[in-house]
């Protein structure tokens, strides 16, 4: 009978390994995926910026339109198309670029999210008490109130993330109150 059990926790371990390591494989393939999106994103970027200082470039008009109006009207009237044209190219490629730029914004908006969701999770491992529904108010109030007694300002506070500078600040405010109770 144990060597049945054994045998079966054996296989059962080995079909999940392999079940980990296929969604690993597809997961490594849509992070490689991603990367990629993300360089021809950039390099189109770029192109778009060449492409934009190239027409600003450009700027082969003449001087006194109104003369050439009544000298050369044929003249004239290309002029004017080519300069309508340029504007036109000139607002799409901004236009694209502003898209792009909402594009990459929203990404990072979106990662800091995950990031943010992710050390919440570790600090709630680490500290517990700070996603305690009773304590974790006074536990944030003491690290806002040693971070501010330390110099830092309310934006600053405001825009820590990472988990571990959390837990600095916390057992930096419980060493200096352990510090006055000694007092």
């Amino acid at each position: 009978d144990e060597l049945k059990k054994s045998y079966q926790l054996g296989s059962d371990y080995t079909k999940k390994t392999q079940e980990v390591a296929e969604q690993r494989k597809v997961i490594e393939q849509e992070a490689k995926a991603i990367i990629e999106a993300r360089k021809v994103r950039d390099e189109y970027s770029s192109k778009l910026q060449a492409v934009e200082n190239f027409l600003m470039s450009n700027n082969d008009t003449p001087e006194d339109l109104a003369v050439m109006s009544e000298n050369d009207p044929i003249g004239y009237a290309k002029v004017v198309a080519d300069m309508t044209l340029k504007k036109e190219k000139l607002q799409t490629i901004q236009a694209e670029k502003y898209r792009l730029a909402q594009e990459q914004q929203s990404e990072r908006a979106n990662q800091l999210q995950h990031f943010v969701a992710a050390e919440a999770q570790k600090l709630a491992e680490s500290l517990p008490e700070f996603s305690d529904k009773a304590k974790g108010e006074q536990v944030r109030n003491d690290i806002r109130s040693y971070g501010k007694k330390a110099g830092f300002t309310d934006e600053e506070l405001s825009q820590v993330y990472d988990s571990r500078h959390v837990l600095v600040l916390h057992k930096a405010a419980q060493y200096d109150l352990s510090l006055i109770h000694i007092s």
